[in-house]
This record gives C-alpha cells, sequence and structure tokens, in this order.
C-alpha cells in the first residue's frame, strides 16, 4: 500500500458514484439528538436541504415512572440524518457513530473529493469531538456502457487479479465477487458486474470498495494519511484493470 495519491482527473470519467465511510466513537459512548441540528448549523450554507433517512422501526425498553418499563420505537430516539448540496450531487449521511459521503453522477476528481471528505470530517470534530475513528472506506462505482449488445468485457479491461478470465469473453447475465484480506484490518471487494441502462444493452459495472478496520486517532491529519492510502489502492486496482478502449473512453476521445 503506497501513501502518495494519484490526482489525475479524466476528462470523461466513468465513476457512477464515490463514497467514503467513517465510523467513530465517542466519550463517554453516548448520542445527543441535538446533534444533528447543531452538524446541520454548521453545513447549511452548502448543505441547505435536511432530511430524515427511513429506517425499520426497532423497539427499545425505556423506564417509566408508572410501571416500570414502557416500549417505544428507536427511531423516536435517534433520527439519522441526510443533508443534500445546494448545487451538486453530493449527500452527507449521518447516524449514530457513522457518517457517510456520497459523490453522486458528477465526479470532479479525486482533490475534490478529498477536500470534501477532509471538510466534513472537521464539522464532525466541531460538533461531535470523537475520541477514535474505527473504520474508514472508500467505495468507487464505474459504470461503462456496452457499445453494442453481446459485448463482452474484454473489449474494455486487461487481465488482471481481480477479474477471472471466463469473465472475459462471457455474454451479458454475470457476476464477479472477489473479497482479498491485505491483513487483520485491511480488506477490498471487488464486484465485476452489469446494471440497467436505458439503452437495450446492458452497462458494465467496475465497484472498488477499500477499507480498513482499526483504531485511528480522530485528527484531520491521520484521516488525510489513510484517505490518501486507500484511494491509492483503489487507483492501483482500477488502472491495471482498464484497458486501451477504456483509456480512451476516459480521455474522451470515444463516446
Amino acid at each position: 500500500m503506497m501513501k502518495s495519491s494519484d490526482n489525475r482527473h479524466y476528462a470523461n470519467p466513468t465513476i457512477q458514484e464515490a463514497m467514503c465511510e467513517i465510523r467513530f466513537e465517542t466519550d463517554p459512548p453516548s448520542w445527543d439528538p441535538a446533534i444533528n441540528g447543531k452538524f446541520f448549523s454548521n453545513i447549511k450554507d452548502d448543505f441547505p436541504y435536511i432530511e430524515a433517512i427511513p429506517h425499520p422501526i426497532q423497539f427499545v425498553n425505556i423506564p417509566n415512572a408508572q410501571n416500570g418499563i414502557t416500549e417505544l420505537p428507536s427511531s423516536l430516539i435517534f433520527h439519522a440524518m441526510r443533508y443534500r448540496h445546494i448545487n451538486r450531487s453530493l449527500l452527507i449521511q449521518l447516524f449514530q457513530n457513522r457518517i457517510v459521503l456520497n459523490s453522486i453522477g458528477s465526479y470532479g476528481g479525486w482533490s475534490v473529493f478529498e477536500e470534501d471528505i477532509l471538510k466534513m470530517w472537521r464539522n464532525v470534530i466541531d460538533v461531535i469531538n470523537p475520541s477514535l475513528i474505527t473504520y474508514v472506506g472508500l467505495r468507487y462505482i464505474n459504470r461503462i456502457e456496452r457499445s453494442e449488445q453481446n459485448e463482452t468485457l474484454g473489449a474494455w479491461f486487461e487481465p488482471n487479479d481481480y477479474m477471472a478470465s471466463a469473465l472475459f469473453d462471457s455474454y451479458p447475465g454475470f457476476l464477479s465477487v472477489v473479497q482479498k484480506k491485505y491483513d487483520l484490518s485491511n480488506r477490498v471487494n471487488v464486484i465485476v458486474g452489469e446494471m440497467d441502462s436505458p439503452n437495450v444493452n446492458r452497462a458494465f459495472s467496475f465497484d472498488i470498495d477499500r477499507g480498513i478496520e482499526k483504531n485511528i486517532l480522530a485528527e484531520t491529519d491521520s484521516l488525510t494519511t489513510i484517505i490518501r492510502e486507500l484511494h491509492q489502492d483503489v487507483w492501483n486496482i482500477f488502472s491495471k484493470a482498464k484497458g486501451q478502449k477504456l483509456e480512451q473512453l476516459l480521455k474522451g476521445e470515444i463516446l
């Protein structure tokens, strides 16, 4: 794993969605529902739209002075919230002890996404003051439209460690999942398959999900080092897999 990070930005990126997930702990390990409002107050100039995230209702036991125990939906105790950017396809989702940043549709390059992550985290430090980061994940979902209905994966990709050779001449209807553990803390999931498309040809999907699960100082500098390492690994996987035709698509030389 390398510590430097490639800042290359293609004219026509194939990234459908980029996501960063950060899990953290607080000391003491409790959650004040007012945090959602405080966090919104910090980011409202850039993220003025706020909504509760629907989630299944779970019941918890609450002490009651009259009969001892009252069962209430946990959704009344904590609301996961979603914050939408004013003019970009950017979402922040804040859960108890977890925050997720999603860049959907229009990817502006790693330097932009990195700053979005760090700006979000600085607000987490300011409002929540976490004691530790316990997990960091970067996920990139690439979408490549088929040129023709039965075009195979081999038209776009080179043989690599994360795609079985049998995939390269497979007709539509395939799926590959590779899960690798670098060590006890580091893992990557690579999913190669297909997704629906507005035309008759199903698009290829190349999904790289890289994560590290260990205790990390909840400082911006520590997070910066980690996300750059994760991004470099994602880039290495993608760059070794892309073929000449995909390179041309990324550069905008073909549509």
